[in-house]
């Protein structure tokens, strides 16, 4: 194409070059002829003379309208035929070597809520969602059996206090023994027992929290019938957050207790959460290969909910003037990362990248890019080394999926 464009220039200057010298020849002739016939200043010679002259410039001025016409139409051909692109420009910043692992997000302090008494569920004072102190009642049991067992162990224990009074009594009269004495002192402390299990079995029939927290699940329905193996309530403190990853055994040596962290969601997308190691197991698990290590996470304003899945970013390592790619630019070829960069705003040059360190949004680049080339992140799947390009802005709307921005590339370059 380049070399045919080179052609044509060259034959528009030929018509021009052969335009003039057309013209100078023509003057030349008629100067001749003025000489010949020796009368220069009659008035049909100064006639002839002036209609050669414009008939040779008329003749070069449209030489040079079709020569600049045709040209003008090339070039609109060429920009008809560059392919539409997005850019953006390759700057400096930081980026992060680290070890990636899935969880799940946890709580320092979260507990499931056991009965201690066998019984049926006769109130419910809490829901899902509430907050409750720690002692708050979450619900109550029937109780019935356990307050008559409660007043017979009651009025056992007044009666062996009265009967354990007379003893003592009658044994400074000298009328019962030591021994009647020391009996009746047993059986007032053993109903004293009887009442106090009494009481507490009683107080167990209200199931209260544990610990301070946030009601996570209610498991238990009113009338249920309840056993002390069932799960009534989970509580769970939403404050300290954590999350438990098994790390492999290689990767021990590149990990110490406070290392920084940062974990993504795709549930909360452009969002990173800060955080750091508190604690590495110090054993490995025989059966996996792995270690567990609790990495602590700060949630300020409680975006984050125990349960949600995480991905969890130790940090190894750090570049802090990193020549960053977005991925977006990247294209593949045979496991080799490239890109296409633009020259000139016309030209987009294909190059191979040694990648380094990357995240979620950009590759470090340690070869062929410089700070400030523009680089192709929109519509260079369809690119080849020193295809001509167009750039432009918006192309594509953010909600076009990657096949529809695909296929409207190709139509454009058509």
């Amino acid at each position: 194409m380049k070399t045919i464009c080179i052609a044509r220039e060259k034959l528009y200057l030929s018509e021009i070059l052969a335009a003039l010298i057309l013209s100078c020849c023509v003057l030349l002739v008629s100067c001749g002829r003025e000489s010949k016939a020796g009368t220069p200043d009659t008035p049909a010679a100064d006639s002839a003379t002036a209609v050669t002259a414009d008939s040779t410039s008329k003749a070069a001025n449209d030489s040079l309208a079709k020569a600049d016409s045709v040209k003008k139409a090339e070039e609109q051909k060429r920009e008809a035929a560059a392919v539409p692109v997005e850019v953006a420009v390759i700057e400096r910043g930081e980026v992060h070597d680290f070890i990636l692992q899935n969880s799940t997000v946890d709580t320092e302090e979260g507990v499931d809520v056991y009965s201690r008494q066998v019984g049926e569920v006769v109130k419910l004072n809490v829901e899902e969602g509430r907050r409750v102190a720690r002692g708050a009642v979450l619900c109550s049991l029937e109780d019935d059996d356990y307050r008559l067992a409660r007043d017979k162990s009651k009025v056992n224990y007044e009666k062996s206090q009265a009967d354990n009074k007379r003893f003592k009594e009658m044994y400074e009269k000298q009328l019962v023994s030591t021994k009647e004495v020391e009996e009746s002192g047993y059986n007032l402390e053993q109903a004293r027992l009887d009442y106090q299990r009494s009481e507490l079995e009683l107080q167990r029939t209200r199931i209260t929290a544990p610990i301070a927290g946030v009601i996570t699940s209610r498991l238990v329905k009113l009338g249920e019938r309840v056993t002390a193996d069932k799960a009534l309530f989970r509580i769970v403190e939403m404050v300290d957050k954590i999350t438990v990853i098994q790390v492999p055994e290689r990767e021990i040596s590149r990990l110490k207790s406070g290392q920084p962290a940062y974990l993504t969601t795709d549930n909360l997308p452009g969002r990173k959460f800060t955080g750091g190691i508190k604690r590495i197991a110090p054993a490995v698990d025989p059966a996996s290969g792995t270690f567990k290590v609790t990495v602590g996470l700060k949630d300020p304003q409680g975006e984050l909910r125990p349960g949600m899945f995480v991905a969890v970013h130790i940090i190894t390592d750090t570049h802090p003037n990193a020549l960053l790619i977005p991925k977006e630019a990247l294209v593949y070829e045979n496991g080799l990362a490239h890109v296409f960069i633009v020259e000139q705003d016309t030209v987009a040059r294909r190059m191979r990248l040694e990648p380094g360190f990357s995240d979620e949004n950009y590759m470090e680049a340690l070869s062929i890019v410089q700070e400030n080339d523009k680089v192709v992140t929109v519509g260079q799947n369809g690119l080849k080394d020193g295809s001509r390009v167009k750039v432009v802005s918006g192309l594509f709307k953010e909600s076009e999926p990657l096949a529809d921005k695909d296929l409207k590339t190709e139509k454009n370059a058509l």
